[in-house]
C-alpha cells in the first residue's frame, strides 16, 4: 500500500488567493538573488499587494515522516495580512514589474514525486510548492526554493508558459540504492 503525504494549500489560503482575481497588481516583497538575476529571495514570507489590499505568501518547516525517517518540509499558506511590508519598503526590498496589470488568474504550482522500490510504488509527496498570477501582460511566480526550506523564490516573467520555475524533482534520487527510482510531475491548478 502507497502512503501519501499531502501538504496543500488550506481552504483559507485558497479564498485569500481567489479574493485577489480581477484586482491591478502594486508589488511583491524580496531581496536580490545575485545568483539569478531577475528573481528575489525571501526567508517565509513574501508580501504580495494589489490596489484592494495584501496578502502574505508563506512557508513553515513541518516535520513528517513519510520517507521512513523524520524529515522537515516546507508548507505553503496564506494569509490576508501584510507582516514585513513596512520593513521592506524601508530596506529598498520591493518589486514593482508589472504594476497597475489586473491579476486574471491565480493558480496553485502543485508537484507530486513517488518513490518507487523494485517496481512498487512506496510513498507520494504532493506539494503545493508555489502561486502564479496571470496579469494582462505578464505574470508573477512565488515558489518554494526547495522541498527542505522555508525559503521562497519571487520572478517575473511576459507570460505563465515563459516562467522558468524549478520544481525540485532532483532533490530525490541523488544517492539511489539499487532498485529504487522516483517518479515526479506537476500541475498548475486554477483558483476558482
Amino acid at each position: 500500500m502507497t502512503f501519501t503525504a499531502k501538504f496543500h494549500l488550506a481552504e483559507g489560503s485558497l479564498a485569500a488567493l481567489r479574493s485577489l482575481k480581477g484586482k491591478r497588481w502594486r508589488l511583491a516583497t524580496g531581496k536580490p538573488a545575485p545568483e539569478r538575476p531577475g528573481h528575489h529571495f525571501s526567508w517565509d514570507n513574501v508580501i504580495v499587494a494589489t490596489d484592494a489590499g495584501e496578502v502574505r505568501i508563506h512557508t513553515e518547516l513541518t516535520e513528517s515522516d513519510f520517507e521512513g525517517y523524520s524529515e522537515e518540509y516546507g508548507q505553503l499558506s496564506v494569509h490576508r495580512d501584510s507582516e514585513g511590508l513596512a520593513k521592506a519598503q524601508r530596506e529598498g526590498n520591493v518589486y514593482f514589474q508589472h504594476a497597475g496589470e489586473q491579476i486574471t488568474e491565480v493558480y496553485v504550482v502543485r508537484i507530486t514525486i513517488s518513490q518507487i522500490m523494485h517496481g512498487e510504488p512506496t510513498w507520494t509527496y504532493s506539494s503545493d510548492c508555489g502561486v502564479i498570477f496571470r496579469l494582462t501582460e505578464g505574470a508573477a511566480a512565488v515558489c518554494k526554493i526547495g522541498h527542505h526550506t522555508d525559503a521562497l523564490d519571487v520572478f517575473f516573467a511576459d507570460s505563465v508558459e515563459a516562467l522558468e520555475i524549478d520544481y525540485g524533482f532532483d532533490e530525490w534520487g541523488v544517492a539511489n540504492e539499487l532498485g529504487e527510482d522516483y517518479d515526479g510531475s506537476h500541475e498548475l491548478i486554477v483558483i476558482k
